[in-house]
């Protein structure tokens, strides 16, 4: 237990009750980075509202004027940068998926939430001002709590969770992929489920390709096959990747040496954590620590 709620995100979207964050932000002419990369369990709408920015989701990355939005999923490596050489403002909506759906046993969530967190439905990442008018009703939601404060939006619980439903409905009506699946992909798909659970909750662990195999079980050779098939990452990239998220929110929330949080995140050799973190993150930890304690959003 002291292991997760030392690795717990420092900033929470709004409240258990209401997990729905409101942030504008400005930034004048002569800032470069806008944000580091971070990441966090909500959905997020970011929208342009003055200026030109570049963000980068995981690896892909989107030049935004102002109008333009981006659809963030759960869990994604995101960050910004001024494009431009003006002023740079955006209005940032984030939201849990437990405001449209708590129980993640119903049908709701099954075919229309945990499709998205898990890729099967692909949402459209950019959406230019002015090039398809559901983009332009998606941004008419969004904005209407631009000018809204954090400890105002209590008071317009009712109307934000009519809100989120409609932004929703909007991008799950114009996905850029949905995938069919067959039976035989759905059991695939849910026999990884425990293997992904596991490695969440030992990450900082050793964990060998055996140990994960045998919870199928499968053979060793096959597991890899299918699991990369499953994740589109092997299983050491995955938990790499695990480790190294992990390893982002004790660098921005505790002055503990960059060497024991390699060590509580399941690295045992500094050199091999600061090579990784800086081909999945794009930086040094060090960098990024600095990074978050100057521009914390």
């Amino acid at each position: 237990m002291k292991e997760k709620k030392y690795y717990e995100e420092k900033m929470l979207h709004g409240t258990i009750e209401l997990p729905v964050g409101v942030h504008k932000m400005s930034y004048p002419a002569d800032s470069d980075t806008l944000f580091y990369p971070h990441w966090h369990n909500e959905f997020e709408i970011f929208t342009v509202t003055k200026g030109r920015c570049e963000v980068t989701i995981e690896e892909e990355s989107f030049t935004l004027s102002e109008g333009d939005m981006l659809f963030i999923n759960t869990n994604q490596l995101h960050s910004a940068v001024n494009a431009g050489d003006g002023e740079v403002t955006f209005f940032a909506l984030d939201f849990s998926y437990e405001m449209m759906e708590s129980d993640v046993h119903s049908n709701l969530y099954k075919e229309y939430i945990r499709t998205v967190m898990e890729g099967e439905v692909v949402f459209k990442k950019l959406m230019k001002a002015g090039e398809k008018p559901w983009y332009d009703e998606l941004r008419t939601h969004v904005l209407r709590y631009e000018d809204t404060e954090q400890k105002d939006i209590k008071d317009k619980e009712l109307e934000l969770k009519y809100t989120i439903f409609a932004i929703w409905n909007l991008l799950y009506q114009h996905p850029i992929y949905k995938k069919t699946t067959d039976k035989y992909e759905k059991r695939t798909m849910g026999r990884f489920r425990p293997v992904l659970k596991y490695i969440r909750e030992n990450y900082s662990y050793d964990i060998t390709l055996a140990e994960l195999a045998a919870i199928i079980p499968m053979s060793e050779g096959q597991f890899c096959r299918s699991f990369k098939s499953v994740t589109g990452y092997t299983p050491i990239q995955y938990l790499n990747r695990q480790r190294i998220l992990m390893s982002c929110r004790a660098l921005a929330d505790t002055d503990e040496s960059i060497s024991e949080i390699a060590r509580r995140s399941g690295f045992s050799n500094i050199s091999y954590f600061n090579k990784v973190f800086l081909r999945t993150i794009g930086c040094t930890p060090k960098e990024y620590r600095k990074g978050e304690r100057l521009n914390e959003f």
